[in-house]
Parts: C-alpha cells; structure tokens; sequence
C-alpha cells in the first residue's frame, strides 16, 4: 500500500475529472488530498469544505488538507509560500505518487496552473516521491466540454 497525494486548488477539483482514478486507487492505497483553497470565490468556504470532506469519504480518500489560500488569487507571487506549504504536508506523507493538473491547468484557470507548477516543483525536489501524474482532458473531449 503506498501514500498517494492530490494536490488541487479548489473543492471539487478532485472531482470533476480524476475522481474515478482516486476512486481505484484508493482501493489498494492510502490517497490523500491537498486543498489549495476553501473554494470561498464560489459560496461559503464552509460550505465548499465540507462538500470537499464528503466527496473524499466516497472516493475512498482518507484525509483531506486545506492550506485556505484565497480562491481566485493564487500566482507566482505565493509560489515559494504555496510550495512550503504543500512540502510540510508531503514531508509528513512520504507520498510515493503526487497527482496534480497538467500545465495548463486543465481549463486555463491560474490556480489550477499554480498548483500544477508546484507540485511539478516538489516533485523534482523531494527524493521520496517517484511519480507524478497530471490530470488532463484530450483534444476531442475538450471540444466537448466547450
């Protein structure tokens, strides 16, 4: 059983499209999730956590992270302070597997663009981390979801 770690920016991030692959990976590993944000640019953070919390539960996730940077504001500017942050999490996890967005961030969205750059980042820098993988959609399902 290894440690695997979702690294997003906002709730429901885990959701909208590498749900069914933390699903199955939670059946034979330990997967936890790392929240950038409370998702507080879209309703109550409170509210958004706590739909976070109970959509983990039923993807199988054990433990859900939330560092509560402000949604809609990550940049390079918060790049290093992101970064620590998530390596504190990580140091304590020893994930042999990070998932995280592609470079793009999937839909172009800057928070999403961040967590990827930093994830990317940790797992260059962290010897204990033997993959990653980024989440992404193919040109003809993008065409779609337009």
């Amino acid at each position: 059983m290894a440690n695997i770690v979702a690294i997003f920016a906002h709730p429901d991030d885990e959701s909208f499209g590498p749900g069914g692959t933390l699903a199955t990976l939670s059946q034979n590993n330990t997967v936890y999730t790392i929240c950038a944000t409370s998702g507080d640019a879209a309703g109550d953070p409170n509210v958004r956590e706590s739909e976070l919390k109970k959509a983990c539960s039923h993807l199988g996730i054990k433990e859900v992270f939330f560092l509560r940077f402000q949604d809609g504001t990550l940049s390079n500017a918060q790049y290093h302070q992101i970064a620590e942050a998530v390596q504190v999490i990580l140091d304590k996890l020893k994930p042999a597997t990070v998932i995280t967005f592609e470079q793009r961030g999937v839909s172009g969205h800057i928070d999403h663009v961040v967590m990827s750059m930093v994830t990317s980042f940790l797992f260059e820098k962290l010897p204990y981390i033997g993959e990653a993988w980024y989440f992404c959609i193919s040109k003809e399902h993008k065409k779609t979801a337009r």
